[in-house]
């Protein structure tokens, strides 16, 4: 039997987490993942990505949204086991803004062992230091 756990980060001044790292003896089903940039005014085209790892090769990547400028703000929502894409919806989990892109899309059925990893990141890296990336990542970890 699984342990469902939500794992929430809201530190300040980082576009750049990697958000689990599969413990040794455990497994992970990823269920639900948002996410959240809040930009500075520094110009540039974030670019923001999901990629999951076996801690070093690409076992899944995702490009989450459309490319982000200076002061804007842009939420994604991914379910796991999910067909669907759906642009601007409603629903809006980590915060609504004046400006702001909310993407919903699917992703395929995951079980991750110990040693893959979830990372969120800007792979432009135009403000890395003081954007702000909030994610909630909700999961089932199972022992092996």
């Amino acid at each position: 039997m699984g342990r469902p756990v939500w794992y929430w980060n809201a530190t300040a001044n980082d576009s750049d987490k990697t958000i689990l790292t599969v413990a040794t003896g455990k497994v992970v089903q990823p269920l639900y993942l948002a996410i959240k940039l809040k930009c500075t005014a520094t110009v540039g085209n974030r670019i923001l990505r999901v990629d999951i790892t076996d801690g070093a090769n690409y076992v899944w990547r995702n490009y989450v949204m459309t490319a982000l400028t200076a002061n804007q703000n842009g939420t994604q929502q991914i379910y796991f086991d999910q067909p669907y894409t759906r642009a601007n919806d409603a629903f809006d989990p980590v915060g609504a803004d004046a400006i702001n892109t909310t993407l919903q899309q699917g992703a395929p059925l995951m079980y991750l062992p110990a040693g893959y990893t979830i990372r969120v990141w800007d792979s432009a890296a135009v403000d890395a230091a003081a954007d702000d990336l909030t994610v909630s990542l909700h999961y089932v970890e199972y022992d092996v």
